[in-house]
């Protein structure tokens, strides 16, 4: 027995969303793809006029690299013969 029948606009509702399609994308002038109505994560620009600092960006990635290198030890797999092995 149905304990609480679907009607046809509630099960219409759900199915109207199976035809949503994905972001638009456009590209811009130097090439790059990019969402619509967002700015360039590689010139700082937004409909042609400077929006974002870049170069401020990249010395945060270039130092969150660094970080990041000097851990070193923390990835590297040791063998059973380095466990073991006296110091």
């Amino acid at each position: 027995m149905i304990r609480m029948r679907s009607t046809k606009s509630r099960q219409g509702n759900r199915r109207s969303q199976h035809g949503v399609a994905l972001s638009a994308y456009t590209t811009d002038e130097d090439g790059e793809v990019r969402q619509r109505h967002r700015a360039s994560r590689r010139t700082g620009k937004y409909r042609g006029r400077s929006v974002m600092d870049v170069t401020r960006e990249v010395k945060k990635a270039e130092k969150r690299a660094g970080q990041t290198q000097q851990g070193g030890d923390d990835g590297e797999k040791k063998t059973v013969e380095q466990v073991a092995a006296p110091k």
